[in-house]
Formats: C-alpha cells, sequence, structure tokens
C-alpha cells in the first residue's frame, strides 16, 4: 500500500498563511496607481505592465510552491519513526541458515562433559600431565581422579595423543609382569609391537614417536589419564 502524506498540523498552516500574507504584501508594494502616474509615462507604463504581472506571477508562485513544499518534505521523505522498522520479510531468518528455534546441530565434543583440561575422542576423556612422576604414582593420581591410565588399543587413539603430546614422553596404561606378556591396565592383551625394550623396562612411553616405547616405571615421566565421557 502506497505510504500516503499526513495532514499538515495547524503550525504548518499557520507558517504558509505568514508566507502568503508576505507574498501578497510584496505585490501589492509593487503595484502601481494610474491615476498617480503622468500622462507621459502611462503609455511607457502600460507596455511594461505585462512584464510587471509576469515577474510578479512567476515570484507568487515560487513562494506558494517552496511554501508547499516545506510542509510536506517530512511527510514525504522524512516518513515516521514506524517506517524504520523491520518488516516481517526483513525480520525473518531464512530456513537455510536456520532461526531461533531451531538449535545448531551439536558436534561430537558438545554431547560430552569432559572436564575443561579433558580432551574428548570417541566418548572417553583424556587428560596429559604437565609434571612427572612414576608409572605407579601416575596409576594412583588418576585412580584420584576416578580414571585410569591411558588404554590406547587404537590406531586412532595413539594418533590423537601422539599430536598431544609435542617433544615429551608420556606414561600410559600398558605394562609387563612376566618377560614379553604386556597387558593393559585392564588386563586385556596387547599384541601389538613394543620398542626399545631392555632389561626391567616393564612399562611404556609414547611420544617423540610413533611407537609403543618401553620405559622403567621407576623413572619420572608425565602420563595420560583416561575415563569415559559422561
Amino acid at each position: 500500500m502506497a505510504h500516503l502524506p499526513s495532514k499538515p498540523s495547524r503550525g504548518a498552516l499557520r507558517k504558509a498563511c505568514v508566507l502568503l500574507k508576505e507574498a501578497f504584501l510584496f505585490s501589492q508594494i509593487l503595484k502601481v496607481d494610474c491615476a498617480l502616474i503622468p500622462t507621459g509615462l502611462l503609455s511607457s507604463s502600460i507596455m511594461n505592465w505585462h512584464m510587471i504581472i509576469s515577474v510578479l506571477t512567476i515570484v507568487v508562485l515560487k513562494i506558494v510552491g517552496m511554501t508547499l513544499f516545506l510542509l510536506y518534505f517530512p511527510q514525504i521523505f522524512g516518513g515516521s519513526e514506524d517506517s524504520l522498522l523491520p518488516t516481517e520479510i526483513y525480520g525473518r531468518v531464512s530456513p537455510t541458515f536456520g532461526s531461533s528455534d531451531v538449535s545448531s546441530v551439536p558436534t561430537e565434543s558438545s554431547r560430552t562433559a569432559c572436564s575443561r583440561t579433558w580432551y574428548f575422542l570417541q566418548r572417553r576423556c583424556f587428560w596429559l600431565s604437565p609434571f612427572e612422576l612414576s608409572w605407579n604414582k601416575s596409576r594412583d593420581f588418576c585412580k584420584r581422579e576416578a580414571s585410569t591410565l591411558a588404554i590406547v588399543d587404537t590406531p586412532e587413539k595413539l594418533k590423537f595423543l601422539q599430536d598431544k603430546t609435542g617433544a615429551e614422553k608420556y606414561f600410559i596404561g600398558l605394562y609387563q609382569q612376566e618377560k614379553n606378556r604386556w597387558h593393559w591396565i585392564d588386563n586385556s592383551v596387547f599384541n601389538g609391537n613394543i620398542t626399545n625394550q631392555h632389561q626391567n623396562f616393564n612399562c611404556v612411553t609414547i611420544g617423540l614417536t610413533n611407537t609403543y616405547d618401553a620405559a622403567p616405571c621407576d623413572v619420572n615421566f608425565r602420563w595420560i589419564c583416561e575415563k569415559e565421557a559422561k
């Protein structure tokens, strides 16, 4: 629907009336009383009369036009405050990009309750220690945190944690009680390869290399704890 200009206020009409009166007085001043003009000048005055009328007409039309312009300009071009508000079309969010009542698709990490300093992978939470302890003390620390030393039993876990270890070695939950019989801390059997095997190297670290490396259990290393994501 087209936007119609609103009716001018009384104050605006009063201003227009004053302007018109001033224009009228201006035209009256310029009027010439033929009775007061000498006879010798009357003929020349008559010749210029049509020109005077034309000039006065143009002046009056300009004044009237300017008055109307000043009256209606705010209504036509300024508009009301409501016209600046977004319409229903501009205010609506496109379904392509979502809307306020449709939540975004949750990511894998957003469905977990891993603590702030823990990393999430495959519904598990992993914590990398910033300091060093022996393997036994590392195991006890994880127990106090309702977790265990990490059971890195998949290639995905190994790569994920190796990307986090940087230039450090970390104890994991892999050890041997008998020669070449490696077990995870949950008593499941490890069937992979262990490098750097030496006498009394009965625990395992990861980091620095892409392998499982045997290490002495009583030497201090950093460690990785693991627990189920809630």
